[in-house]
């Protein structure tokens, strides 16, 4: 196979530097250069055998012999030039014609040239196998029994010769197709993700048009009112100042009593509104989670208990960055195919294990990472408890507060 085509699939292999469809239509050029290098190799091969045959045993027409190798090898030369399918096999059925020509005027020795040409020229118009063969052997009851057996013999290295290029490319030309449909597929299928894309950042933004619609409907509603009437009454109020003290005073507590409310109203909206920390906390770990399954292909597990209100805001920046830690530590060295997370609230104690599937190790050497999660642990009054004897666990243990 051509150079070239080792080159781009050694670059692909390596850096990825060139795309895959630049590196198959390099490999389909080279097995298709390669298998016309096959076969006019083999042409010069039996070409060269009918003149050394002719030279022992023919009538030592030099001239004619010399003409007659030049038009062989220039009217090949042109077919191989030629890209254009109809216009090769018409060349190709041109030098068939030249060649049972000379047939007449050299000698029977080159017949053994037209089962190569026969099987470029029908080949490719039946898919019948056997019908090539048997328009190559229909000269066999024209030659003397000497030459029935070079024939039939060349006829056959010649068949596989060209068949076996021939499969090989017909084999390239499907490995290519089917990439022109993978590249279509993945393109609509990459359309179809943006689109949903786009959907799912419709609905992101739709639903924070929603919710901030839905908090300035109750300030209007309940905090705008409760300040407008306040307003209202405490100018009322300061009408009253000087002439009628108890009135005065009864519109100042009523205001202040409006005014409650609404400082009780705003709290609630805000407490509404706002998640809950553990919400936060465990969506923010099963994304983690997630993501680290997909750029990794490796299977991820998360259980919990129900009671995940205990934990506090900082406890979780503990566990996320612990778990994180610790998924990068499984990457590296564990050859692990399951990471499973398991978070306890006991009476005590916030217990939060990783546990990976992986080698484990026998004798555990704390790196930097390691030195960090006990730090982290250790900064909240907990403990951090290293276990490498059935694949590889690490348990964050923090008192709750």
């Amino acid at each position: 196979m051509d150079r070239k085509v080792f080159v781009a699939f050694k670059t692909y292999r390596k850096n990825r530097s060139i795309s895959l469809d630049r590196c198959l239509n390099y490999i389909f050029k080279g097995v298709y250069i390669s298998m016309e290098h096959w076969i006019s190799a083999t042409k010069l091969v039996i070409l060269f055998y009918c003149v050394m045959e002719y030279a022992v045993n023919g009538n030592k027409s030099i001239p004619q012999v010399v003409l007659f190798i030049l038009i062989y090898i220039s009217a090949n030369s042109i077919i191989y030039l030629v890209r254009e399918n109809k216009l090769k096999k018409t060349l190709l059925f041109l030098l068939i014609i030249i060649i049972v020509r000379y047939l007449y005027y050299l000698d029977p020795i080159f017949t053994l040239l037209l089962p190569i040409s026969i099987f470029e020229l029908f080949f490719d118009l039946t898919d019948i196998v056997f019908i090539p063969i048997l328009i190559t052997l229909i000269p066999v009851y024209f030659l003397n029994p000497y030459m029935k057996i070079d024939y039939v013999t060349l006829s056959l290295i010649s068949f596989i010769v060209y068949f076996s290029c021939y499969k090989y490319t017909k084999r390239i030309q499907y490995i290519l197709s089917e990439n022109d449909n993978m590249r279509e597929k993945l393109h609509i299928l990459s359309i179809r993700l943006n689109k949903n894309s786009d959907y799912e950042s419709q609905i992101r933004y739709l639903s924070r048009l929603e919710e901030r619609n839905k908090l300035s409907q109750e300030i209007h509603d309940k905090i705008g009112h409760a300040l407008s009437g306040s307003i209202i009454q405490l100018e009322a109020a300061k009408l009253f100042l000087g002439k009628d003290n108890l009135k005065s005073e009864e519109i100042i507590q009523r205001v202040i009593g409006i005014l409650r409310n609404g400082t009780e109203s705003i709290r609630l909206s805000l407490k509404n509104i706002k998640p809950p920390s553990e919400q936060i906390g465990i969506n923010r770990l099963k994304i983690l989670l997630e993501e680290f399954s997909v750029n990794n292909n490796i299977k991820t597990t998360l259980v919990h208990s129900e009671n995940l209100d205990r934990i506090s805001i900082l406890q979780w920046k503990v566990i996320y960055d612990n778990v994180g830690e610790a998924l990068t530590n499984a990457l590296k060295y564990s050859k692990a195919s399951l990471i499973s997370i398991n978070i306890q609230i006991l009476p005590k104690f916030i217990k939060a294990e990783i546990k990976d599937n992986g080698v484990g190790a026998d004798n555990v050497q704390k790196s930097l990472g390691i030195m960090g999660m006990e730090e982290r642990c250790s900064s909240l009054g907990g403990k951090l408890i290293i276990d490498g004897s059935k694949g590889f666990s690490v348990i964050s243990l923090l008192p709750i507060q």
